[in-house]
């Protein structure tokens, strides 16, 4: 098993917290009944998966900036 560099340690513990932090949401998303919205609407499996797909995709997008992040960084340290 390869060792962890000290200087991943800080990406590592974003990663798995930004994972449990989807999971969390997602259990949560799913879990409720009402929707969130002023009217309160009755949540469906359709509403769910719509709203997991918004979620999803806020991660994706969280995931990639720190991807590129981190591509930036070890260029810069290579140099």
């Amino acid at each position: 098993m390869k060792k962890i560099n000290m200087r991943h340690k800080g990406w590592l513990t974003f990663n798995i917290t930004s994972i449990v932090l989807f999971l969390i949401s997602s259990i949560f998303l799913w879990m409720r009944d009402t929707d969130g919205a002023g009217a309160g609407a009755i949540m469906n499996n359709e509403l769910r998966l719509l709203n997991l797909g918004v979620l999803f995709i806020f991660f994706v997008i969280i995931w990639l900036i720190e991807f590129v992040v981190f591509l930036i960084v070890k260029n810069f340290k290579k140099q």
